[in-house]
């Protein structure tokens, strides 16, 4: 299956979903202080002086997430961008699995025990 950036925006709450891309950056992995680096970093090419750094944001389930950066050679860079998604889709996946929300849609308004999953920084029924 296939994950677009359309549909990790209808998954995350209210749409809050970003991706970054950056060309010309100079990192060579994204293990800077505010990055974490993204886990298969070492499969791709990044060697160049031509880099680009793919990274994401996300509120999913009212967890505010900051993504793992990958950074490639911006030759190829479209190329792994789907490697991105797919990491994203799965830690979502485990947002659901740790929180027992399996099988309950996304922007719900009702979590498994009636609670209301409410975005922070919204006011409630938003």
């Amino acid at each position: 299956m296939t994950v677009t950036i359309a549909s990790l925006q209808a998954r995350a709450d209210g749409g809050q979903f970003f991706l970054t891309q950056t060309p010309g950056t100079n990192l060579r992995a994204g293990n800077a202080p505010l990055q974490v680096g993204h886990p298969q970093q070492y499969l791709v090419p990044h060697a160049s002086n031509d880099r680009t750094a793919i990274s994401w944001t996300a509120v999913y389930r009212t967890l505010r997430m900051n993504g793992e950066t990958l950074v490639v050679d911006t030759a190829v860079a479209s190329s792994f961008l789907q490697l991105v998604l797919d990491r994203v889709n799965t830690l979502f996946d485990s947002v659901d699995l740790n929180r027992g929300l399996v099988g309950y849609p996304a922007n719900s308004s009702q979590g498994p025990v009636g609670q209301p999953n409410q975005i922070p920084g919204l006011p409630p029924g938003s």
